[in-house]
C-alpha cells in the first residue's frame, strides 16, 4: 500500500510545476537545495554526486508513473531527457 509522495517526489513535483520542465541535472540543486559552487562559462555550477541525480531519476520516472508528470525523452540538444508537467508536454509535442 502506497503512503503518498515522499519528501523527495514532493519537492521535484513542485519544481516542475514551477518551471514548466526540466532535467535530472536542473531539477537536482531544486530538490537537494544545493547552492552553486562556482560560475563556469557565466553559468552556476552545482556539484552533483551520482547518489543524487539517480534517486532523483528514479523519483521523477515514479512521478511519471503516477501520471503527475511526462517525460518528453532525450530529443534534445544536450540529449538530456525532459519531465514536464501534462499541459507543457501537450504544447510542446
Amino acid at each position: 500500500m502506497s503512503r503518498g509522495l515522499g519528501a523527495l517526489q514532493q519537492a521535484l513535483l513542485e519544481a516542475v510545476q514551477e518551471h514548466g520542465c526540466l532535467s535530472t541535472f536542473m531539477g537536482c540543486p531544486l530538490a537537494y537545495k544545493i547552492e552553486p559552487t562556482d560560475i563556469v562559462g557565466g553559468k552556476p555550477f552545482h556539484l552533483i554526486i551520482d547518489v543524487q541525480h539517480s534517486s532523483v531519476r528514479r523519483a521523477l520516472a515514479g512521478l511519471a508513473k503516477q501520471g503527475l508528470i511526462v517525460n518528453l525523452g532525450r530529443r534534445f540538444r544536450d540529449g538530456r531527457a525532459r519531465w514536464c508537467t501534462p499541459a507543457y508536454a501537450l504544447a510542446a509535442r
